[in-house]
């Protein structure tokens, strides 16, 4: 076989060794700037390595000191588990633990009786945390209690009707249900209260907490009759 050798103008003509020559060229013009540039990017992607690494270490950490805040929360230690969730939210505000310590710290001081405290807890976690509906709908349980107790009671009572109209369950309804009447009752709002319980005495009769409603209904009755028209 005849090995077909390139002319030069065929060499200077050939497209790859054309580009093959620029870019030759122009590392051996501009080396200087391309090792600045590439040593520019390994740093970047070191920092980024770094900086994901520290996140991960950060969030170990807010986890694990979190768990211990739970922990004395169920164990019945309120003050403690307040105090270890503060520290979290203090040390690791941007994790998914220090978003969630708030919830914990609002749980905690609902348990020691500092509602207002229990209040802006709630609120925060409820401001943070836009994803999670389980630990939405406990929050705002918590925030419902927190208002009840702070003497907010028409407040209140729209939570805990929220609440009804989500539940699942039917027992879950009606405890929520018999806890937005009673607020509404301390309110003032008799008439809202009485159609409440009428709603649980109407939509769930074979539930057990039914009853209680036939009693407080009775009792508001007894309280102040229901106009006549």
């Amino acid at each position: 076989m005849v090995e077909k050798r390139l002319t030069r103008r065929q060499i200077r003509e050939d497209p790859l060794l054309v580009w093959t020559g620029r870019i030759e060229a122009f590392a051996v013009e501009n080396w200087q700037r391309l090792g600045i540039a590439a040593g520019a990017l390994v740093l970047i992607v070191i920092l980024a390595l770094v900086l994901r690494g520290a996140r991960r270490g950060a969030e170990l950490e807010a986890s694990e000191l979190l768990a211990q805040a739970q922990v004395q929360l169920w164990t019945g230690n309120p003050v403690e588990a307040a105090q270890i969730a503060q520290q979290v939210i203090e040390r690791s505000p941007g994790t998914g633990s220090g978003r969630m310590a708030h919830l914990v710290r609002g749980d905690a001081l609902l348990k020691t009786g500092d509602f207002q405290g229990a209040l802006a807890s709630y609120r925060t976690f409820l401001e943070r945390e836009k994803r999670d509906p389980v630990l939405r709908l406990s929050a705002r349980r918590g925030l419902a209690v927190a208002l009840e107790e702070t003497g907010q009671f028409a407040e209140a009572a729209e939570i805990y009707e929220e609440l009804a109209r989500e539940a699942k369950l039917d027992p879950l309804a009606v405890q929520e249900l018999l806890n937005a009447a009673r607020c509404r009752d301390r309110a003032g709002d008799a008439t809202r209260a009485r159609a409440l319980y009428q709603q649980i005495i109407d939509s769930y009769p074979k539930e057990a907490a039914t009853n209680d409603a036939k009693l407080r209904l009775a009792e508001l009755e007894r309280r102040s009759p229901a106009a006549v028209p």
